[in-house]
């Protein structure tokens, strides 16, 4: 039930039931209401789609850990921890395919630490049928070079991936690597199971740039890529308010 109220809390469902209510009340005659609810999802719309608004929800999100760029800053860890984003188990794709954009820049961040520190264990995680996505990111990763390969396959959320990664490593330092946006729920999700994971997150969308670009027409018009930026902040916010309501924040 939460997950479907949390629908239409997303910025398109959103979108879509203003512009449902001005159907409603144009049919109903009450032409002023109707005009004003299109109006205000149209300007909904273009503000939730506009990159500079979108990079101001997700900025504070992406920002509140640093980016590990030399892996010999964590030359202790174990266990190198990467967590799924969903995969197409379809065999007539390759691997690579198999995983979504957002999987496999996180499978690749941890595998680039991983070969970095040779005597760590690269850990996938993820459920699924027929397949798990686990199983699809460690074939991934041994094409990309990675040998020493753990799976918790059975692990259907990041609180699940928690609990799981608390049996695996116990008492030894690891790397835990997902988007820089879910960074801070995560970290909250594994230090509730006791948890203290080096954060190691990838897949910024919300990119700094230079002083001559922040003027790009291309970034300051609304756009598809500001409305998914949109998208994951309203994800990830939701996500941590739902997490303290349930207790396990």
């Amino acid at each position: 039930m939460a997950q479907f109220i949390a629908t239409f809390l997303m910025p398109v469902p959103m979108v879509g039931l203003l512009l449902l209510a001005g159907l409603v009340a144009t049919l109903f005659g009450r032409r002023r209401l109707a005009v004003g609810l299109g109006s205000t999802a149209l300007l909904l719309l273009m503000l939730l789609a506009w990159q500079p608004f979108a990079g101001l929800l997700l900025q504070p999100l992406e920002r509140q850990y640093p980016a590990i760029l030399e892996p010999g800053s964590a030359e202790d860890a174990a266990y190198v921890v990467v967590l799924g984003a969903g995969h197409v188990p379809d065999p007539a794709i390759p691997a690579t395919g198999r995983l979504n954009a957002m999987g496999l820049v996180r499978l690749t961040e941890g595998v680039r630490l991983h070969r970095a520190l040779p005597e760590s264990t690269l850990v996938t995680t993820g459920n699924g049928r027929p397949a798990p996505q686990a199983a699809t990111a460690a074939d991934v990763a041994r094409k990309l070079g990675a040998e020493r390969i753990a799976m918790l396959d059975a692990a259907r959320n990041t609180h699940a991936e928690a609990e799981a990664a608390a049996e695996l490593v116990g008492d030894d330092p690891f790397i835990l690597v997902t988007s820089a946006s879910h960074m801070p729920r995560a970290m909250a999700l594994f230090r509730a199971q006791g948890l203290d994971p080096v954060p190691a997150p990838t897949e910024y969308m919300a990119r700094e740039r230079p002083p001559e670009d922040r003027w790009n027409i291309y970034d300051l018009r609304p756009s598809a890529t500001g409305l998914r930026m949109t998208e994951r902040a309203f994800h990830e916010y939701l996500g941590l308010a739902w997490g303290r309501m349930q207790g396990i924040l």
